[in-house]
């Protein structure tokens, strides 16, 4: 039920490296991996690296792209690509881009360059049945960087009560010491059933101590049943509400990032992505190793938003025609 799976016991496994894996199914139907592309526990020192993760569709609960576990610390998961990560069934299930429960404090990972997207299921009134989310992170864990991510929810939901989905979750208020810069998160999701439903960009159960540092994210949300955020106990309407909440993200949008498409995450002509991030020394090339802007990087795992437009033609007439 997993394409890879690498769980050892405590300590046992130092220096992992999973690269360059194409993971899921070409058919768009059904799968035949199973419900988990990765899933690993008790590694240190590790690389989960450009992996595209795609096509997890089943009946099965909670399909999960990338799943981090117990004892994972000191890991860079970066430059993944993981997308149609959907249940298929009734019942009150949905896909997770990626789930991380590492129950260490001090995990140090750091989660940069990924793309998330068309992660999709009926939906479920709370997150515990696993309503779809792209990016959840769960139980008493800390120490996690965030860095230029792009994460984008689209497509219908069909549960017959109110549903919550969102493109990052914070579980527990006991999920500590996150640096979060430079993302996208975004949610465009709609019950067809019930228009009470709630969709958000970011839901945290903790308040502002529990981000050592967060700025320079784009949150936008989309559709009636779109809500900006949630923090601590209550939701939270529009960026400067959340900036006050927080007393952080200074820097921050809220603005469509006009994606080329539901999976391409590559920005279109006029994008607010561009040039609206923070250097971060520690990431110095995007999703497909262009360089980052020192001074002023585009948000989200795209550097080069070049706007994208017609090209300009020019040509030189022959001397022998008559043009």
């Amino acid at each position: 039920y997993v394409g890879i799976l690498a769980m050892g016991t405590l300590g046992d496994m130092d220096t992992l490296s999973i690269i360059d894996n194409f993971i899921g199914d070409t058919a768009t139907t059904t799968n035949y991996i199973g419900y988990k592309g990765i899933e690993v526990s008790n590694t240190t020192n590790s690389n989960i690296t450009q992996n595209t993760i795609y096509n997890i569709i089943t009946t099965v609960t909670t399909p999960i792209g990338l799943s981090v576990l117990s004892n994972v610390t000191n890991t860079n998961i970066t430059k993944n690509n993981i997308n149609n990560i959907v249940f298929t069934s009734t019942g009150g299930y949905g896909g997770r881009g990626m789930y991380i429960n590492t129950a260490v404090a001090s995990s140090n990972l750091n989660i940069t360059n990924n793309v998330i997207s068309v992660i999709g299921g009926d939906g479920y009134s709370s997150f515990t049945n696993s309503s779809p989310v792209g990016l959840y992170f769960d139980g008493n864990m800390g120490g996690v960087n965030i860095y230029y991510n792009s994460i984008n929810m689209t497509g219908s939901l069909s549960y017959s009560s109110a549903t919550l989905t969102t493109a990052i979750l914070f579980y527990t208020s006991s999920i500590t010491a996150v640096n979060m810069r430079n993302n996208v998160f975004v949610n465009s999701m709609n019950n067809t059933i019930t228009s009470t439903s709630k969709n958000y960009a970011i839901y945290t159960a903790g308040g502002a101590s529990n981000f050592t540092s967060i700025n320079y994210n784009d949150y936008f949300v989309s559709g009636t049943q779109g809500v900006l955020a949630f923090f601590g106990a209550a939701d939270i309407i529009t960026l400067a509400a959340w900036k006050t909440a927080t007393g952080a993200d200074a820097n921050s949008i809220s603005l469509d990032p006009l994606f080329n498409s539901t999976t391409n995450l590559q920005a279109n002509t006029g994008s607010p992505l561009k040039n609206a991030g923070t250097y971060i020394s520690t990431v110095t090339t995007d999703i497909v190793g262009i360089t980052r802007s020192a001074t002023t990087p585009s948000i989200g795992a795209y550097e080069n938003l070049n706007d994208i437009s017609a090209p300009t033609i020019t040509y030189t007439a022959l001397s022998n025609t008559s043009l």
